[in-house]
């Protein structure tokens, strides 16, 4: 945000986020509010999502796919993004579940629709 601030030169932004992006945005507002002006979610997992709590709640398919996708996924979408970010499916996973979103929501509950 500070680099499109500075590229614009405009004082705040406005943040648009589409599924994951919604509560990204939420949480970008809810650590930096001096730099944003305003927040749109289109269809946010603002709820938690159904299948992240059936990933979540079934160890053997939560174990495997984390596995999966820490080991072999990361590197792949790292190489793609030119990046070398961590990963962690499981921390992921909790962060769509009903769960995770209920706790999410608690601490960051500006732009809940």
């Amino acid at each position: 945000m500070e680099e499109v601030i500075a590229i614009t030169g405009k004082p705040k932004v406005n943040l648009i986020g589409h599924s994951h992006g919604g509560p990204t945005a939420r949480y970008i507002a809810g650590v930096r509010p001096d730099l944003v002006a305003s927040v749109s979610s289109v269809a946010g997992t603002n709820d938690g999502s159904p299948v992240a709590d059936l990933v979540q709640n079934i160890p053997v398919l939560n174990g495997v796919l984390a596995v999966v996708m820490d080991a072999v996924m990361t590197p792949v979408i790292n190489f793609a993004q030119q990046s070398n970010l961590p990963s962690n499916f499981q921390a992921s996973i909790y962060s769509m579940s009903q769960p995770g979103v209920k706790k999410f929501n608690a601490k960051f509950p500006l732009g809940m629709p």
